[in-house]
């Protein structure tokens, strides 16, 4: 007999900045099965102006830190000053750790 473990609902809203549509759809197909609601956009501008008018609500976010417009470090820094209660990880493959000291030092 088969046992299919029933998908799980409502653990939290993660929105996911990243330009690369390619790591969007391996970031959501890892969480969105494992009962995450999944947000994506492609502009951290975009993302930002919603998150302050509310448009946009959310548990964490994971942001790249290369984007076309500003860095995910710029980006954390404007999220963290609007106050709201989100977790940031800013997502990278620049191994150098000064790049981590200033994430950590934005909120991230």
């Amino acid at each position: 007999m088969l046992f299919v473990e029933p998908m799980k609902t409502n653990n939290g809203k993660i929105l996911v900045v990243d330009d690369d549509i390619d790591l969007q759809d391996i970031i959501v197909g890892f969480f969105k099965p494992r009962g995450y609601e999944m947000i994506v956009y492609s502009d951290a501008e975009v993302a930002y102006e919603d998150l302050k008018s509310e448009k946009l609500t959310c548990d964490v976010i994971l942001t790249d830190l290369v984007l076309p417009t500003i860095t995910g470090i710029e980006f954390t820094k404007k999220v963290k000053e609007l106050g709201l209660d989100v977790q940031i990880v800013v997502i990278t493959v620049n191994k150098k750790v000064k790049t981590a000291t200033e994430s950590i030092k934005a909120g991230a």
